[in-house]
């Protein structure tokens, strides 16, 4: 009896496949080009055009409802153009020494009102230098971040996940460590002086 010859060659997909995933990645071309079309940002291109971390962004929006942004089908967050320019100027007002929780619900024009009378003011005679806080604990370092997010005078600039961090060789400089540590033993006062010595910290606290 004959065999049949089978063929090791890929299968060449059908014309009515190759239409499917064409029509599919056509489809979803024109999602992006609707977005960019009706001036709509997701929040990442948000955080580059205003310069602000994602996790501000959200619990500015959580905690003081300073916009309202869309929502994709997938609920991702969608901003207007309109979202972003009051963003960027509430971060103006924030950096100009306005806490959030005091701005957030100001109009547009209140807030532009607002920056024009700071601008206005006479400076001081030295203004109030930022407090550069080394963290070592990671979740230690995102409650801070987030306690402070409204303050202008003090914030985590670097974070360590512990003391025994290979980071901890090329650590920033910072004007105070706060080390997040349950028990601290004679193996640690070495590390911790390092620490200080590398940072360059004025004060260190163990919590």
């Amino acid at each position: 009896m004959a065999l049949k010859k089978v063929s090791s060659a890929t299968a060449t997909p059908s014309p009515k496949t190759r239409s499917r995933t064409k029509s599919r990645d056509t489809a979803q071309s024109a999602q992006l080009t609707d977005l960019r079309t009706a001036g709509l940002y997701r929040i990442a291109a948000v955080s580059r055009l205003t310069g602000m971390p994602v996790p501000t962004l959200r619990m500015w929006e959580r905690r003081y409802t300073v916009v309202s942004p869309a929502r994709s089908s997938g609920n991702g967050r969608l901003y207007s153009r309109s979202d972003v320019d009051r963003l960027l100027l509430l971060k103006a007002a924030s950096e100009a020494g306005h806490a959030i929780g005091t701005i957030a619900g100001l109009s547009d024009e209140q807030l532009r009102e607002r920056l024009q009378q700071t601008s206005l003011k006479p400076a001081v005679a030295t203004a109030q230098a930022l407090c550069r806080v080394l963290v070592c604990g990671s979740r230690l370092a995102e409650r801070l971040r987030e306690s402070w997010s409204d303050r202008s005078d003090i914030a985590v600039t670097a974070s360590l996940p512990n003391l025994s961090s290979p980071k901890l060789a090329k650590v920033q400089p910072a004007d105070a460590v706060i080390v997040e540590a349950s028990t601290l033993q004679i193996s640690a006062l070495a590390a911790l002086r390092q620490l200080r010595q590398r940072s360059g910290a004025k004060l260190m606290i163990v919590v």
